[in-house]
Order: C-alpha cells, then structure tokens, then sequence
C-alpha cells in the first residue's frame, strides 16, 4: 500500500482537490521527516527528543483527521498555527546555538499556508514569524550571540525585507496560478461549448442519415415492387425469372441500407449479422422447403460500402444460384460461406461452398457469372471455380475502405 496516496475527499474542484492530496503527503512526509528529528534528538538531550514526539503527533492527528472527515481545512489551519508556534518558542528557547533550522521550518510553515490556506493567511503567518524573530532579538534576555542593538536593528530590518520579498514571491506565484486556473476555466467552457455544438451537428447528420439509408431503403423497395408487378404480365417463363434475379438483387442492396439504418455506426454494419440475414432472406424466398444449415464465419467485423456492395451482389448471386440448382429434388443441404483477412493487407480471402448436387455445370456465358466475374475485377480480385462434391469458390478481394 502507498501510503502517500491520499484518500478520496469530499472536493469536486481541481484546486481543492489538489490541495487536499497537498496537504496529505505534506502530513505524511513531516512524519517521516520528525521520525528522523526524534531519533537525533535523543542524541542531542531529553528536550529536543521530548519536542520531537510532540511534534510528530501533529502531523499524525492530522492524518486520522483527514481520513475521516475528507477535508483538508480544518488541518491545514491546525499545521500553519502548531508550525508557527512551535518554531517560535523553540527559537526562544535556545535549545540549540544555530537556528537555521527554525528558520527553514518557519519558511515551510508559511509557504504551506500560502499554498492551501490562500493569501490572507500566507501574510498572517509569515507576520507571526515576524513577530517571533522580533522576540528573539529584543528581548531583555541576552541571546546566544551578543549582537549591540544596532546590528539587531539591522537584522531585524534584513529580516523584514526578506520576509516581505519571499511573501510577494508567494503572493505572485498565487496570481500567477490564479490567472492560469481563470484561463483554464474559460479554455473548458469554450471547449464545453464546441463539444455541445459539435455534439448536436452530430445527432443532427446522424438523423439526416439515418433518413436517407431509410428513404434509400424504401425506394429500392418501391423499385422491387415495380419490377415484381411487371413480372405478373410476362407469360414467359424464361423472362419472368430474369426479372425475378433482378429484384433479388435490388433487395441485397436494400437490406444494405436497412442494416445500416438500424446500425449505431452508419457508416459501416456488422459484416457476418450481414451476410446471415441475406443468406436466410434469400433461402426464405426460394428454398423454404428445404432444411438449408448456413455455417457463416468472419474474423472480419466491417467492411467499407464500396466493398460491401459488390460482396453483397456476389453473394446475392451464389445463394441464388446453389439455391436454385443445387438442392434441386432434395430436403436438406448446408452452405458454408467464410471470410478472413490475408495478414495485415487490405486483401481478404472470400470462400464460398455449398453441399449440393449439380445437375449441370453453370454456364459460362450466364449473366450471373458475368456479374460475379464483372463485381470481382472491381474489387481488384480473382475468382477459382470448382463443381467437384457441390461447388465452391474462392474468392481473393481487396477491401476499397
């Protein structure tokens, strides 16, 4: 456990917050800090060793005190009046000939006070210090060093000035981070304000989309009707069908917009909840009496449109066809359809196979494999055909992203 990890505190803003973490390591390092004092006091005699237990409880008190209460005010004014007092006294009291370590510790004591307590009271505890340095110099007891008056009056007032030059240092730095946090503050509403605006331009295209996939949508649906209709007055058996192939392939580029209409992302859909929902559509319209296993696998999630399109009238074609002259005479088949990215290319390989029966071999002049060999050159791919145990074909694609 790190035991200058602060807690969590009460505080929302960042400054309180900072100063409430501040005020945690300060505690826990002058612990350590009077730890070692402690140790060298015993060295030095009853007195400092007995001011170092003293002093180590402050810190310690302020410690279970934060933890419980996850505020950091009540301690910090505590730590800058024990600070000034104790430096004081210990000062006065001449326990030892140098007092450069009341010094650095009166220091310590204000700058900590400038830092978590704010200005104000910054100035009070640095003119506490003041007064003691005062103390110590005029005092009718005759000090450690026999200065005559005159040098103390200089002291005093080299003092005063250093003390004022290292409160103005303070009270600058404070302006200055002040100044900063003000501007910060100002940074964050503007970038509030541009994220709220870019927030609502975002629901807003989003919606205009969505509304056009479904316009998209609805219009291919119309043009399917359109043809499907037209179909009805064709007496040729041979025609109607064409039209028929025609309206699968406009419904595969419908179910495209509809995905997408339906999807978060508008710009790309799931490409395996893809090909699942045309496989099983297009098995629905031509083959629902027979028992067709789709096994679907992708260790691709999306595709780009320009791809999707093209991959979606290929496979519109293959289901068709193995739909239609595969499973003839028989209750039950499976297709096997998997697609997986050729390392880290923007080529994938594309494996199309089905278990049925040809009775004949497609030919090679039909407008279908045309359209398949048309779709696989815009993808900047090649195709392999076999009809041996059913058929299958292997497909090597670049994705156009």
């Amino acid at each position: 456990m790190n035991f200058f990890t602060p807690p969590t505190s009460e505080y929302t803003t960042y400054y309180k917050q900072g100063a409430f973490d501040l005020s945690w390591r300060y505690n826990m390092f002058m612990m350590l800090a009077y730890t070692v004092l402690i140790i060298a006091g015993a060295v030095v005699g009853l007195n400092a060793f007995f001011l170092g237990i003293l002093c180590w409880g402050t810190p310690f008190a302020s410690l279970i005190v934060m933890k419980r209460l996850r505020k950091y005010e009540a301690v910090a004014y505590a730590q800058v009046v024990v600070g000034a007092t104790v430096t004081g006294i210990v000062l006065n009291l001449n326990f030892v000939p140098i007092h450069v370590a009341e010094v650095i510790f009166m220091m310590i004591a204000c700058f900590y006070a400038f830092i978590t307590l704010g200005r104000k009271a910054g100035i009070i505890a640095l003119c506490a210090q003041l007064i003691w340095f005062a103390i110590y110099l005029f005092r009718d007891l005759e000090p450690v060093v026999n200065f005559p008056m005159g040098d103390k009056i200089a002291l005093f007032l080299v003092l005063i000035v250093a003390i004022a030059l290292f409160g103005f240092l303070i009270i600058e730095f404070l302006k200055l981070r002040r100044n900063a946090e003000n501007k910060y503050v100002l940074i964050n509403q503007d970038l509030t304000e541009v994220n709220h605006l870019v927030n609502m331009q975002y629901q807003e295209k989003t919606v205009m989309l969505k509304e056009i996939h479904h316009r998209v949508k609805n219009n291919l649906q119309v043009i399917s009707s359109l043809l499907r209709l037209q179909s009805y007055e064709i007496e040729e058996e041979a025609s109607r069908m064409h039209f028929q192939d025609a309206i699968y392939r406009v419904s595969a580029m419908a179910l495209i917009h509809q995905k997408m209409y339906q999807n978060e992302n508008l710009s790309q859909i799931n490409l395996e909840n893809y090909i699942e929902s045309l496989s099983q559509d297009l098995v629905r319209t031509h083959a629902n009496h027979i028992d067709v296993k789709l096994e679907v696998f992708s260790d691709i999630q999306e595709l780009g449109n320009d791809t999707l399109v093209p991959l979606a009238l290929i496979l519109n074609e293959l289901i068709t066809n193995s739909l239609k002259h595969a499973f003839a005479d028989r209750t039950e088949g499976f297709i096997h359809i998997e697609i997986r990215r050729v390392d880290d290319t923007d080529f994938f390989d594309f494996t199309y196979r089905d278990g049925g029966e040809w009775k004949s071999t497609p030919k090679g002049n039909s407008f279908g494999l045309e359209l398949i060999a048309t779709l696989t050159e815009q993808l900047d791919g090649h195709v392999d055909r076999s009809y041996d145990a059913g058929t299958k074909y292997q497909f090597k694609l670049r994705d156009l992203k």
